[in-house]
C-alpha cells in the first residue's frame, strides 16, 4: 500500500513524535534526577544558613545582591558616605538581616 511499517502508522495516529520510547523515558528521568538533586542541595543549604547563620535563603540572596551592588558602586569611586548611606537603606528591610550583620542603622 505504501503507508509504511503498521508501527509509524499507530505511533504517528496517536499524536506522539516518531522515536523510541526509550529515549524519551531516560530524558524524563535525568531532567527527574537532576530536579530532585537540586531540591535536595537547596534544601541543605536552607538547613545550613538557619543553623550556623539563623537566617533564610530569600534573606542571604538579598543581602548578596546588597553586597554585589556596593562593590559595584565602590568600584565606580562613589564616597564612602554614599555607600554607607546606600547600605544602611538596603539593611533596613530586614532587623534580622541587620543584627547579622552588626551594622548599626538609625
Amino acid at each position: 500500500m505504501g503507508a509504511g511499517p503498521a508501527g509509524a502508522t499507530r505511533t504517528a495516529a496517536a499524536g506522539r513524535r516518531p522515536g523510541p520510547p526509550a529515549e524519551d523515558d531516560a530524558r524524563l528521568g535525568l531532567w527527574l534526577a537532576m530536579l530532585r538533586a537540586t531540591r535536595g542541595i537547596e534544601n541543605e543549604l536552607r538547613e545550613r544558613l538557619r543553623l550556623a547563620y539563623d537566617t533564610t535563603l530569600p534573606r542571604f540572596d538579598a543581602m548578596a545582591v546588597a553586597h554585589a551592588a556596593w562593590i559595584d558602586e565602590t568600584m565606580a569611586g562613589l564616597d564612602a558616605d554614599d555607600v554607607s548611606a546606600a547600605m544602611q537603606a538596603l539593611l533596613k528591610i530586614d532587623k534580622p538581616a541587620r543584627e547579622a550583620w552588626n551594622v548599626g542603622c538609625a
